[in-house]
């Protein structure tokens, strides 16, 4: 863990919603809360010439969404505990794309951050994968046999080494398909 917040004082969440209040009751607030952040630190000592673009984390559970927040009594149910919006893929597109450039170790790599949703206490997540996106490949570290832990308000270290990626495709191999949906007529 590479940082803790007082989950007492430092509630990451934020409205979605208008609240309907009565008197003697306490509201029971739709929020989207954050559970972990994780830090992804991605290196690599073959790429060292690439960019990354984006960061992408898929699980078989909903990683983000609405949890319902109860003031009064300071708890929530979770993103799969409620009929709410949920989502399995959190995806972080980099305004400036990251230099990979003599980043050939966790310790000289920066972090990317992706925000998870909350879940109750000691809940996994089921099936989890990385995916992330240079200029030249993308890298998918697949984990959807195994399952990932989150925990309420903390920071998680995520290191990814490229050159150890489950699967690295070049974007020089990927191909696109044409259709063809007929033939082109111009009258006039």
């Amino acid at each position: 863990v590479a940082g803790e917040m007082n989950s007492r004082y430092l509630f990451l969440h934020s409205g979605t919603g208008i609240v309907s209040i009565k008197k003697g009751e306490a509201p029971v607030v739709p929020m989207d809360v954050v559970g972990t952040i994780f830090r992804v630190i991605p290196y690599t000592s073959k790429y060292n010439d690439e960019t990354i673009e984006s960061v992408k984390l898929s699980s078989n559970t909903a990683l983000v969404g609405t949890v319902a927040y109860d003031r009064g009594a300071g708890t929530y149910k979770g993103v799969n505990d409620v009929n709410w919006q949920k989502f399995p893929t959190v995806e972080v597109s980099l305004g400036t794309p990251m230099s990979l450039d003599g980043v050939t170790s966790a310790d000289n790599s920066k972090g990317i951050y992706i925000a998870v949703a909350a879940t109750k206490e000691g809940a996994e997540l089921q099936g989890y994968k990385y995916t992330v996106k240079t200029d030249k490949a993308t890298y998918v570290f697949d984990a959807m046999d195994k399952v990932l832990a989150v925990e309420e308000n903390v920071v998680k270290n995520v290191t990814l080494n490229l050159d150890k990626a489950t699967t690295r495709m070049d974007a020089s191999t990927v191909i696109g398909q044409l259709q063809y949906v007929g033939e082109l007529k111009a009258e006039h």
